[in-house]
């Protein structure tokens, strides 16, 4: 290939001709490292860009001041919605807290999971993405061995989870589902269903990077020292003049109090009560108690096919008839007693 320095060029530049010798053209080897240079300054510029974007979109101002204050007041209430639900479900003591709330991109929250995580994927009917919860790979193993007979100590899983493993995590955030689900009715009416279950980083890049969520972040201390968090992502986009709306509304402390009152009673309809059936009493001298002997017979107070009293807590509450219920005795209530007739039962009875 001939030199191209060693020939002579003629440029016409309107009515001028100039020619230019070798002397005259630049060097190749500057050329090349003039793009260099270029070539590092600009990805330099293209990285700047890139972390100030991301400072920008992670924290938008579409919500305002007022409405994320009122999300964060709805957002306590799942919390303590979450606790009661889940100590009912695992019949054990646990709280729950809101650790941080925040707006971001889907592309922040696949950032910070590791190759291996734990998402199950919500479809939501009225809205055109869907929701996540996330949970701790350490989390999703401690829930495992907690409902297996396990203590809960465990390290992080490294490996997908069975169909059954599957199932027995989705008994747990099942009630999470619904807590965070009634609560958002103020907000919004939507329906969350169980859709798939992601079990690595890379599945997560098939949603839009750029999509705006509701990260909120629970904690949650269960009895024995285990500490469990889940991640809860609601899609914004669709939602943001609902929540503007709902905010314009403050959440009444009526509101909170008979939440937590439901709350109270859904632990406390799983307490175990004493209870027992009486069929009868006697009056019975130390002489008689002291000459009782196998084959002697007591007379009891109450008539064959008469209606017994159903104690719970040593209370009168029910009276019923007894029978036999396959190789046991059982108790067939007939009626519920008033407040009145358990008073006189137990002064009747010197209670």
């Amino acid at each position: 290939m001939p030199d191209i320095r060693a020939r002579r060029r003629t440029f016409r530049i309107g009515d001028i001709e100039e020619n230019m010798s070798s002397s005259d053209l630049l060097d190749i080897p500057a050329i090349d490292a003039l793009l260099e240079r270029f070539r590092s300054r600009q990805q330099v510029q293209e990285d700047l860009a890139s972390t100030t974007t991301e400072f920008a979109v992670d924290q938008p101002n579409v919500l305002c001041p007022e409405a994320l204050q009122s999300m964060g007041v709805r957002l306590r209430m799942v919390a303590d919605r979450m606790a009661s639900d889940l100590s009912a479900t695992l019949r054990s003591q646990m709280s729950c807290v809101v650790a941080d709330f925040s707006l971001v991109r889907m592309r922040s929250v696949v950032d910070r999971l590791s190759d291996r995580c734990c998402v199950i994927e919500l479809g939501v009917k009225e809205l055109g993405l869907p929701a996540f919860l996330s949970i701790g790979t350490k989390t999703a193993g401690s829930i495992i061995d907690r409902l297996v007979g396990g203590t809960g100590e465990c390290e992080a899983l490294e490996r997908d989870l069975t169909a059954i493993e599957q199932r027995v995590v989705g008994d747990v955030v099942n009630p999470v589902i619904e807590a965070y689900q009634s609560v958002m009715s103020g907000v919004a009416q939507l329906t969350m269903a169980w859709r798939q279950f992601i079990g690595s980083k890379e599945q997560m890049h098939a949603f839009p990077p750029t999509e705006l969520f509701l990260a909120a972040n629970f904690e949650t201390k269960v009895e024995g020292g285990l500490e469990w968090s889940f991640e809860f992502l609601l899609p914004i986009a669709d939602l943001t003049k609902a929540i503007e709306r709902s905010a314009s509304i403050p959440v009444q402390p009526v509101e909170v109090a008979q939440d937590q009152r439901q709350g109270l009673k859904r632990v406390l309809c799983d307490v175990v009560v004493g209870s027992s059936v009486e069929i009868g009493k006697a009056d019975v001298s130390l002489r008689d108690v002291a000459n009782l002997a196998p084959g002697d017979i007591i007379v009891l107070d109450s008539k064959p096919g008469q209606l017994l009293e159903f104690k719970i807590g040593g209370k009168p509450k029910y009276s019923g008839t007894l029978g036999r219920c396959d190789e046991n005795m059982g108790f067939k209530v007939a009626k519920q007693l008033s407040d009145k007739a358990a008073q006189q039962s137990n002064k009747g009875s010197g209670g």
